[in-house]
């Protein structure tokens, strides 16, 4: 039982529930996209997104396998588990991640050149990558490696949920391009952190002893108690008098973070933004647990099975534990794009991102057609190679704008539909209220939406216009 509280208590960010904003990082006509883009600004004087409901992002990825690949039924009725299936497609490495995102409020107020944003937002993220040796390890046991090395270089797990305030700027410059800035203050609620471990196992062709060689350490901020005798574990169990409102208000967690972004029009057809996203950290100082494993250890003994190994080994090597505050780099996003006005309904778009987790690097290229056939609608269609896989097809629609506008977008619509053979599911969406929204006459064509007209010329009929009305006023 205590067990299962504590594996609930680990997975909460996977229950109130890495890369996927994929079509929303174009999609500047709603409020949301400056949350992936600080320089964006919105065609309304007011942005309101209406609390929780504005924006509500789910996204699950595993760059390794499938549900099906792993599991299949037979005619039976029973199920099988393809483990060498699996592992001949894994890689070196594999990512799994989770995030849930719930926007609580988010505002926007335009000003002359000038757009200023605040917005604050729950964040869920579980990213866990291992290595395929690690995988063959847990499933196959010790056998396929007699007389060689199991490497568990790379395996790593960050779980964190916490809370983010963030207060931005966005400014049009003389040249009509949009420079943007956001700082972000955090709250931490809960972490386990395992940061990159270097650890090897090496079983002995002859004897099948096992040899442990390696470090590892782990750092938890949660409502744990772990018991420990001479350096080995004993116990852990769930403290009962920390409550959930304990951690949903906790504030000793402090952290900061940035956002930097810019768009700039580089000739009338072709629009180039790019951000740079979380660059930061969260100071952990609340319900602290650290465990570190630094040693040279041989394991003499039978092993019944392969998960006897794990729990062989961790209760017999020697663990330093402790209770130091520490710190968590978030894992920082990056976005490149490009925008073709092809004419006046239809815009083709491209997109490079990437997330860097502590071991992984995780890229992927994105191509899109935005479509405006009518009024304040746009439909979205695209196509990403993300997580080693190439079966990714978005589809997303904005309706409205003032004073109500609706979205919904899915980065791969193929998984909400097919969760079970899909490595990314995927969905975000959410209801906004616009106000002062100024409607674009006249707007000269081959001009990108992002721009939506002419911003140098608007500015300097603006300023001539000012300086008629001034000598006006000097020769009354």
């Amino acid at each position: 039982m205590r067990r299962g509280i504590l594996i609930i208590i680990l997975l909460i960010p996977i229950l109130l529930s890495g890369q996927q904003n994929q079509q929303l990082f174009q999609m500047h006509y709603l409020g949301e996209s400056n949350f992936l883009n600080p320089a964006v600004q919105s065609e309304c004087k007011w942005f309101v997104g209406i609390p929780v409901l504005s924006s509500i992002h789910f996204n699950y990825a595993n760059s390794g396998f499938t549900y099906k690949q792993l599991i299949s039924n037979t005619s039976d009725s029973t199920y099988t588990m393809n483990i060498d299936r699996v592992v001949d497609r894994l890689g070196w490495r594999t990512l799994i991640e989770t995030e849930l995102h719930t926007t609580l409020l988010a505002l926007g107020h335009k000003r002359d050149d000038y757009y200023f944003t605040f917005s604050i937002i729950e964040k869920n993220n579980l990213p866990f990558t291992f290595s395929k040796d690690m995988f063959r390890l847990a499933w196959e046991g010790n056998s396929p490696f007699e007389g060689q090395e199991a490497s568990l270089r790379g395996s790593s797990a960050f779980a964190m949920h916490y809370r983010e305030y963030a207060l931005g700027v966005s400014r049009q410059n003389r040249d009509g391009n949009f420079w943007g800035i956001k700082g972000k203050l955090l709250f931490g609620k809960l972490n386990l952190s395992a940061p990159k471990s270097n650890i090897s196992l090496y079983t002995d062709e002859n004897t099948f002893d096992l040899t442990l060689d390696g470090e590892m350490r782990v750092n938890i901020s949660a409502p744990l108690i772990i018991e420990h005798n001479n350096g080995q574990l004993t116990d852990y169990y769930y403290d009962e008098s920390i409550s959930i409102t304990d951690i949903l208000f906790n504030r000793k967690n402090l952290g900061l973070a940035f956002d930097f972004g810019f768009i700039h029009q580089l000739n009338k057809d072709i629009t180039l933004s790019g951000s740079v996203l979380d660059v930061g950290f969260i100071r952990w100082r609340s319900n602290l647990n650290n465990i570190s494993v630094e040693e040279y250890y041989t394991y003499q003994g039978i092993l019944v099975d392969s998960g006897n190994i794990i729990s062989s080994i961790v209760d017999s090597i020697y663990s330093d534990f402790t209770n130091k505050p520490y710190f968590t780099l978030l894992p920082a996003k990056l976005y490149f794009g490009a925008e073709y006005h092809v004419n006046e309904k239809l815009e083709a778009k491209g997109l490079i991102s990437a997330v860097a987790y502590r071991t992984k690097f995780s890229p992927a290229l994105t191509l899109s057609a935005d479509y405006n056939p009518f009024g304040h609608f746009h439909l979205v269609a695209s196509y990403s190679v993300m997580y080693r896989s190439l079966k990714n097809a978005g589809l997303g629609f904005s309706i409205g704008r003032e004073p109500l506008q609706f979205y919904m977008i899915s980065d791969n619509v193929l998984g909400m539909i097919w969760p079970l053979s899909a490595r990314n599911i995927n969905l975000r969406f959410g209801l906004n209220i616009n106000l002062g929204c100024k409607e674009k006459e006249n707007k000269p064509k081959g001009l990108s939406s992002v721009q939506g007209y002419c911003p140098v010329y608007e500015k300097e009929k603006e300023r001539r216009k000012r300086k008629a009305s001034w000598k006006k006023k000097k020769r009354r």
